[in-house]
């Protein structure tokens, strides 16, 4: 669908330009004496509305028309892939502003007026009548432009204000999700991208990272996967550096990964399994968070920890788990303080019972668990990876903008049960 729009913009602006160039030519040469070197002024300023005409079309026919699309529910967003360039091109140069119009007015100016006159010198026109400098003025043109304008037409339809009626929250962010090839993780990239991000997804497993990826394309969103064991610091190191390369900087960051090892007293817990899961929970968000905000420095951005009602309220034979998580929310508010002043904003989100693959798995094992663990809320039901989601893009966005060193439960009211 999405190469069909594309092909479309092309035809039409392909053939604008056409019929533009061809008209200015017969009205400006028409009314000068010749076509030649040396000639009057006529075809000086003949080049010249050639590269100016193609703002004027992007601005009257290209842009209305993705509009007019875009009301009519056809549009679709399109993904740059690992083009460098055109992600540049793409977070700098937004086709609907007058910046924009400004750039491609100048690649008129520098390509296509050159092209135009090298056309005109193999092809021999200079000599032709106006009728037939106009004819080919205009498919030579026409035809510069049509293949100019494939950039022009990814960046104007990678841009989040043409996928939907209503701002994104994080319109023109990039960001990271750690542990996002399921479950809760997985909902809050695909939040992240429908609210406009670009986003790097990423997880230990690849297959499903990748299943992540996919279904945030589908959706119309940008996304690229990265391997990373957020427990390896060169992974973690690497996994923001792709960010960068991929996107040109760091705006946003949710750091969903973790892991818990086991359960039971204290008194029969093993050692080992108590420093994995606390290298798991706690180490590995101190360590994405060391990389997340040295990227962030010097623009400022956001950052949100996953945390757990386990750090609010304790939980018995989770000890481990449920202090990890209390770390995670002490580190929170203490990195918030010390790079506040940097603009950077860091705030965790804390999760009540939610229907992720492991709990349906537990479910499933033992059914007469879920009726309790319902109860644990006073609404009486499980949350949904996307309520989580929901509220780490808001934490995210620039509508939290004086929101630092918090910890929001989102548990459907379990820490107040």
């Amino acid at each position: 669908m999405a190469n069909d729009h594309i092909r479309h913009e092309i035809l039409v602006c392909g053939i604008s330009n056409a019929i533009f160039n061809g008209l200015s030519a017969w009205l400006l040469i028409r009314n000068g004496p010749g076509l030649r070197w040396g000639g009057e002024h006529s075809f000086a300023v003949d080049v010249i509305a050639t590269g100016l005409l193609l703002p004027l079309i992007v601005a009257l026919i290209v842009i209305p028309l993705q509009r007019s699309k875009l009301n009519k529910g056809k549009l679709q967003a399109i993904d740059l892939g690992d083009n460098s360039f055109m992600q540049s091109l793409a977070n700098r140069f937004p086709a609907s502003t007058p910046k924009s119009a400004g750039l491609f007015g100048l690649l008129g100016m520098l390509v296509i007026a050159p092209l135009t006159l090298a056309g005109f010198y193999v092809f021999g026109v200079y000599y032709a009548s106006p009728l037939q400098y106009a004819i080919f003025k205009g498919l030579w043109a026409g035809l510069i432009a049509a293949v100019l304008v494939v950039p022009m037409v990814l960046i104007a339809l990678r841009q989040p204000e043409l996928r939907s009626n209503n701002m994104g929250l994080l319109d023109n962010k990039s960001g990271i999700v750690t542990g996002s090839g399921q479950g809760i993780g997985r909902a809050i990239a695909q939040s992240y991208a429908q609210e406009g991000a670009q986003v790097v997804v990423s997880d230990i497993n690849d297959e499903m990272g990748e299943e992540t990826v996919r279904l945030i394309k589908e959706a119309g969103g940008s996304a690229v996967f990265v391997h990373c064991d957020v427990s390896d610091e060169d992974s973690v190191k690497a996994l923001v550096e792709t960010a960068l390369k991929h996107f040109g900087k760091l705006d946003i960051a949710c750091n969903s990964a973790a892991l818990s090892r086991g359960s039971g007293p204290i008194h029969k817990y093993e050692r080992g399994i108590f420093d994995q899961t606390l290298e798991m929970c706690l180490t590995n968000t101190w360590l994405c968070m060391k990389y997340e905000i040295a990227a962030m420095l010097e623009h400022g951005g956001a950052i949100v920890n996953i945390s757990s009602n386990a750090s609010l309220r304790g939980q018995a034979y989770n000890t481990a788990y449920a202090a990890a998580k209390g770390g995670v929310n002490i580190l929170t508010k203490s990195s918030a303080a010390e790079y506040g002043a940097q603009g950077i904003r860091i705030n965790a989100v804390s999760p009540g019972v939610i229907r992720t693959p492991g709990l349906e798995k537990y479910f499933e094992e033992q059914p007469d668990k879920a009726d309790g663990l319902k109860k644990k809320a006073v609404l009486n039901r499980l949350g949904e990876p996307r309520e989580i989601a929901e509220a780490v893009s808001f934490l995210s966005s620039d509508r939290a903008s004086f929101i630092t060193g918090q910890i929001l439960s989102v548990d459907g009211g379990g820490a107040v049960r």
